[in-house]
């Protein structure tokens, strides 16, 4: 578990820290750096939101391990709620600054283009600041599993990963299951990550349709909480 969470953890890291380089204004490299730092996040990403399972079965008895469990995945979706409020506190919206050309397109002059640098640069440089103090707690204190196991289950041996891997993919209903889960999850979250920009031309501003998908979010995350009860 220990070694699950350090490799999660020091990939969001390293995934945060590649978007805060070039530090001058190199949109190009920028946009290279921010794609290369977003795959490796997304790489690791699986291990939190499928770790709080083992999480749970290894760190609480089984009377708990239901609302332990909704918790870490109340707390992931937490995270993605605040996005949505940080982005547009961070950086200004670029519709409430510039004009929009023909195109709808908005065309920034040398020294907008060096604020919203300026502005982006500097949220990515915070994210990864909390990322590297996250980082380092996990690494100075987390153990594998606690002193004594919470229950007879926690202590038992586990399952091989190869094995267990092996038969998963040769499971088609686990492959259907996973793969109904993943596109729809893929699709929504590919939707709301731009979600500003899908109801632009519904006339809806950057801030509101962030307290949008804040709501949406949280919502969705403590309903979880509600029913694991």
């Amino acid at each position: 578990l220990r070694v699950a969470v350090l490799l999660a953890a020091g990939g969001q890291f390293i995934g945060t820290l590649l978007r805060c380089f070039p530090p001058d204004n190199n949109w190009l490299l920028s946009t290279i750096l921010i794609c290369c730092g977003q795959t490796i996040s997304g790489l690791v990403a699986p291990i939190p939101l499928s770790g709080g399972v083992l999480l749970s079965a290894t760190w609480f008895p089984s009377n708990q391990r239901t609302f332990s469990t909704a918790v870490v995945m109340a707390g992931s979706f937490t995270g993605s709620a605040l996005s949505f409020l940080i982005g547009p506190i961070l950086v200004d919206d670029v519709a409430e600054t510039v004009v929009a050309n023909k195109d709808g397109r908005y065309v920034l002059n040398s020294e907008q283009e060096k604020t919203y640098f300026s502005q982006i640069s500097a949220m990515f440089i915070m994210e990864a600041g909390l990322m590297g103090i996250l980082f380092l707690g996990i690494f100075l204190h987390f153990p594998d599993r606690p002193p004594k196991p919470p229950s007879r289950s926690s202590g038992s041996e586990r399952a091989d990963f190869k094995r267990g891997l092996s038969k998963l993919l040769r499971n088609f209903n686990f492959l259907l299951l996973a793969s109904l889960y993943g596109v729809s999850c893929g699709v929504y979250s590919g939707w709301c990550s731009v979600l500003d920009q899908n109801l632009e031309e519904f006339g809806v501003g950057q801030k509101f349709a962030g307290w949008l998908g804040f709501i949406a979010v949280i919502s969705g995350a403590f309903s979880g909480i509600f029913f694991s009860l």
